[in-house]
């Protein structure tokens, strides 16, 4: 018996079609759903004294948290089946 269904979330219209599609198998046997949002964050860059680098990619990083934080809400507002 499948216990656990994993779906993979990325943040576009796409979500909605594949949500629709795990909740039918989900329901069917009477299993959860686990919504996987990849967010890769970039590498640090070198730094060699100069900060640019570095503030670049605390720049980058905080926005893909925030891509993710956006993504969160707007998946737990299509279901109630995943989170981010």
């Amino acid at each position: 018996m499948i216990k656990d269904v994993m779906v993979w979330l990325d943040g576009s219209v796409s979500d909605d079609i594949r949500l629709a599609a795990v909740a039918d198998i989900a329901r069917r046997f009477e299993s959860h759903v686990i919504g996987l949002f990849l967010n890769p964050l970039p590498l640090p860059g070198p730094v060699d004294g100069d900060v640019t680098g570095a503030l670049a990619t605390v720049e980058l990083m905080e926005r893909a948290r925030e891509a993710c934080r956006n993504i969160s809400s707007t998946a737990s507002k299509r279901s109630t089946i995943s989170k981010c």
